[in-house]
């Protein structure tokens, strides 16, 4: 019998995946489920209380993410209705499963339409996607070379810019503000999406330089992307994207207001094309 995980305890561990702002959604969705999974495993009588009040509170935090608002909407629905233990675990067990091979399925269409062999591929942010795009690369023995972006203000860009290393690429990492000077050299960029609406997507902030760059040396911009992002509602402005000023600039002088700006829109007339798990989003 495993040792029973109280409540105190997934309480914890979800204030510590709150406070992760370098992971990918996918990952974060991954720790979360891991943590569900032990506690549901070990308690076949769940304090369904507490557990509305915590999918409650990381809703809040990680609003801008689909894939985790996807999750965690359904997961809620379903403890409104008590839906009992076992059918709660299935669910929690499965989910990932099901959604597992999305990124891989969207890398894929977007490599039936694009060639990589002997390219530089500029990529931004830490996205699961772009992980997935360079397994496959990987795979298929494709002779491609990477420049990564630091990603300010978490400089998310070194976790992503380790695992592409770790597939055997080349890696030539760069400041955010060197995006144009490198754009000049660069093939062509694929980057994720955390929302994609009918008229622009939702992504890191910085990944409208990158569009903006690309667009200017005419190079071509790609998002690989999975379908529980695409939405038509829950529209949110840049601004309202604002948290955790201290990371730019703590405990500034008087009259100083930093502001970080987490995600911004990038218009979508400025990306050549966006790959989903179900292929190209027209």
């Amino acid at each position: 019998m495993k040792k029973m995980m109280t409540g105190e305890t997934l309480r914890d561990l979800f204030r510590e995946i709150g406070a992760d702002r370098i992971s990918g959604s996918a990952s974060v969705l991954k720790d979360i489920v891991s943590a569900l999974n032990k506690y549901l495993l070990t308690n076949p009588a769940p304090n369904y209380s507490m557990l509305e009040d915590q999918m409650a509170f990381l809703s809040v935090v990680f609003d801008r993410f689909a894939v985790l608002r996807h999750f965690l909407k359904t997961f809620i629905q379903m403890l409104h209705q008590h839906i009992d233990h076992d059918r709660l675990l299935h669910f929690v067990v499965h989910y990932s499963q099901e959604w597992a091979r999305a990124p891989y399925d969207a890398a894929e269409y977007l490599l039936k339409d694009v060639t990589l062999e002997h390219k530089k591929v500029m990529l931004y942010s830490n996205s699961s996607s772009l992980h997935a795009l360079c397994e496959v690369l990987a795979q298929r023995r494709t002779d491609v070379s990477f420049i990564q972006c630091h990603s300010f203000p978490a400089g998310e860009g070194k976790n992503q810019a380790r695992k592409i290393i770790g597939l055997g690429f080349e890696v030539t990492f760069i400041a955010d503000a060197a995006i144009p000077l490198f754009m000049a050299q660069t093939d062509l960029v694929v980057m994720g999406a955390d929302l994609i609406y009918h008229d622009t997507f939702l992504n890191k902030t910085g990944s409208f330089s990158v569009a903006l760059a690309a667009n200017y040396f005419n190079k071509p911009l790609y998002v690989l992307s999975d379908s529980r992002k695409v939405e038509e509602t829950n529209k949110v402005s840049d601004m309202e994207t604002a948290r955790e000023s201290h990371i730019l600039w703590r405990n500034p002088p008087e009259g100083i207001t930093p502001v970080n700006i987490y995600f911004e829109s990038v218009p979508r007339d400025l990306v050549t094309a966006i790959y989903l798990e179900s292929g190209l989003l027209v």
